[in-house]
């Protein structure tokens, strides 16, 4: 389900519908379109969905991740997701938690993990997700033209959502929605670096300080051959922001 317009919505199943009349008002995730059933002309929207609730079907998800530019361009709404104030802050820090734990483990204690959690300046939701992907120790940096070890790492750290502490998750409406956008988040991480990345002449994406920083972190990270990710501390760059910060209280 992608919801970015904040605007007040009802929740059935695997769609949800902006309160208003028509059917032009139904908004749905886009992985879970389909055809709709003979003699059924009204209802386009079945279950045949990529991620459920505990689940990744892995030959889906590697299509989904080979398709198109327009495809990726259907997933952009939901860069803006965690704008809506419906989200507060310790949603916010749930989310990071849910994705990291998709990767196969809750993210660890690390030097600079401030910048992740403590909201200062002007950081954007794909930031964080990076951020949080970035401290996962995922190594995506090795994978970028191989789609079906995406799959498979992708689904197998998917499928281990069912392990959840309960009281640690969100109200079930929000975690539906931040479950599913794990693949998205991904996703968009994967061509933010193909076009941005130190091969590409694009300039089609303009990324500010706190994003590069994440996607420089991505080329430290590795993930064995049985796709569970090894895991290091990222020190360098936050103790360099310590000394800063040192050198900056001194001379107040």
């Amino acid at each position: 389900m992608i919801l970015s317009s904040g605007r007040p919505s009802a929740f059935a199943q695997h769609s949800a519908r902006v309160k208003a009349d028509g059917p032009s008002s139904r908004l749905t995730h886009f992985t879970t379109y389909g055809e709709p059933e003979d003699g059924d002309l009204t209802n386009s929207w079945t279950n045949d969905h990529i991620c459920g609730w505990d689940h990744a079907d892995t030959a889906k998800l590697r299509s989904w991740l080979s398709g198109d530019q327009a495809l990726y361009d259907a997933a952009l709404p939901a860069v803006e997701l965690l704008h809506r104030p419906k989200f507060s802050a310790k949603d916010r820090v749930i989310y990071m938690g849910i994705v990291a734990e998709s990767l196969g483990q809750s993210l660890p204690e690390a030097d600079g993990e401030r910048d992740t959690y403590d909201f200062r300046g002007r950081r954007t939701h794909t930031t964080y997700v990076m951020r949080c992907i970035v401290h996962s120790k995922l190594d995506v940096s090795k994978w970028m033209d191989d789609i079906a070890n995406w799959a498979r790492g992708i689904s197998k750290y998917y499928n281990k959502t069912k392990h959840f502490q309960p009281d640690l998750t969100p109200d079930p409406s929000v975690a539906g929605i931040l479950g599913r956008f794990m693949a998205i988040a991904i996703r968009h991480v994967a061509v933010r670096q193909a076009l941005v990345g130190p091969d590409s002449e694009s300039q089609n994406l303009i990324v500010d300080a706190e994003s590069m920083r994440a996607l420089e972190g991505l080329a430290y990270i590795r993930l064995g051959d049985d796709c569970w990710p090894t895991y290091h501390v990222l020190t360098e760059r936050a103790d360099e922001d310590d000394a800063d910060e040192a050198d900056e209280e001194s001379l107040m």
